[in-house]
């Protein structure tokens, strides 16, 4: 039993409209110096570190009167 395909009414299709937005690119990289992203880079690297030392200290000194 073949069944034919759903026919889409003409006020629900789709229109296309060929316009300029449709070819815009949906973002734009913007260079950045790298002299204005080091410092970033860096406070990102030092938490990560802190975090590090924080899970290591909560690890090996373990509160006995904490919830869990």
């Amino acid at each position: 039993p073949e069944t034919e395909p759903a026919q889409v009414p003409p006020e629900q299709q789709m229109e296309e409209k060929p316009s300029a937005e449709a070819s815009e690119p949906l973002s734009i990289v913007y260079p950045i110096p790298r002299n204005k992203l080091t410092p970033y880079r860096a406070v990102i690297i030092m938490r990560l570190i802190i975090l590090g030392l924080f899970f290591h200290y909560r690890i090996t000194n373990p509160v006995d009167s904490a919830f869990g």
